[in-house]
């Protein structure tokens, strides 16, 4: 079965085969594994930007790719013009595994370049945070008054894309790097400057399972996995044509979703997604917890040694893991030269595109 018939919207709407389509694709995502999940959004993102390779090809030149990190000087700067808008956009859609959804709520953006050359080694998202995360939750105590009556929520974020340029990422550990950059003054600076709210703590989740560039970081640890229950979304090629047969269009695209899972008849067991990702949390401050839970003020906290001594986390604790990483891989023959952007799945039908790329999936 061919995954691209679910696009073909071009004949006149019939409610039967247009639910049994709806029925047929949910049965498809959820038979996916976690990998192919996440490959066939971003392919079909992708897919929604042919034409765009001049771009492509410019901010090509304006990526890291170098042999030696000894002058590497890593800076994070809040995306604030419309050429680091674009940048940063293109960046995120073609080189990041994970499909680019912008969640509602805050939304900081920022690019990560290596000082020395001025060229991007990274990009970074920084959002509100979940607001139920049991794991999360568990480990920093606090109740759903302290979330959302004493608004303790306001004071975490949620580190929703943690991207390193490959071949950074690869061959350097880059993947740590980026999660030792997002947790920087210059993102809790920026945070606080934006809403108003001291930054205490972060979390972040593996892009599927529950091994991710965050295990044995000194900054985020483990704190168990998410559910996996959230509702499936339908691609906008195949919402379209129900959102004519409703006459209406909404503003919240998941509740048009929720209205066409209705008249397919279906119950909320049957959209939701099983994948469940691995949950990380790093606290800022020794107090943290303390401070989320409602039990001490903003002037008691006390920011973590780690934090005090920031530069010596890329200095003493990624440069020789790098290093030492790097070497391996060339010795064994295994380093990445190319850098690595989506685009080559311009001009692929999905099934020919799965075969060849799958495998580069959190790559």
């Amino acid at each position: 079965m061919l995954v691209d018939k679910f696009f073909d919207t071009k004949i006149e709407f019939d409610l039967d085969s247009e639910k049994q389509k709806i029925i047929d694709f949910i049965d498809m995502k959820k038979n996916q594994s976690a990998a192919e999940a996440v490959f066939f959004d971003k392919y079909h993102e992708i897919q929604a930007c042919s034409g765009e390779q001049f771009k492509i090809n410019t901010l090509k030149n304006k990526v890291w790719n170098e042999t030696d990190i000894s002058n590497l000087k890593p800076k994070v700067i809040l995306v604030d013009t419309k050429e680091q808008l674009d940048d940063w956009r293109y960046l995120i859609r073609f080189t990041s595994s994970f499909k680019n959804v912008q969640n509602p709520g805050r939304n900081l953006k920022f690019l990560v370049i290596d000082e020395t050359t001025s060229k991007y080694i990274g990009a970074l998202t920084v959002t509100s945070d979940f607001g139920d995360l049991g794991g999360r939750d568990k480990y920093i105590g606090w109740t759903r008054d302290d979330r959302y009556k004493n608004k303790r929520l306001n004071n975490v974020a949620c580190g929703q894309a943690i991207i390193p340029m490959q071949p950074l990422g690869h061959n350097f550990l880059g993947g740590k790097l980026m999660a030792l950059m997002i947790t920087s003054d210059v993102i809790r600076k920026s945070w606080e400057d934006k809403y108003g709210d001291i930054l205490v703590g972060m979390s972040t989740t593996s892009l599927y399972g529950t091994c991710s560039q965050y295990n044995n970081m000194p900054t985020f640890k483990k704190r168990g996995k998410t559910t996996g229950k959230i509702p499936l979304k339908l691609p906008k090629e195949m919402i379209r044509v129900w959102e004519e047969y409703f006459g209406e269009k909404r503003k919240v695209r998941s509740n048009l979703d929720i209205r066409v899972f209705k008249e397919c008849e279906l119950k909320l067991k049957d959209y939701q997604s099983d994948k469940k990702r691995g949950v990380s949390f790093c606290p800022f401050y020794e107090n943290t917890n303390d401070f989320l839970q409602n039990n001490i003020e903003k002037s008691s906290l006390k920011l973590r040694q780690d934090f005090v001594y920031y530069n010596n986390l890329i200095s003493e604790w990624w440069k020789p893991k790098a290093e030492k990483r790097f070497n391996k891989l060339k010795s064994d023959n295994k380093l990445i030269s190319e850098l690595h952007f989506w685009d080559k799945l311009f001009g692929l039908t999905y099934e020919q595109a799965k075969e060849k790329y799958l495998g580069e999936v959190g790559r």
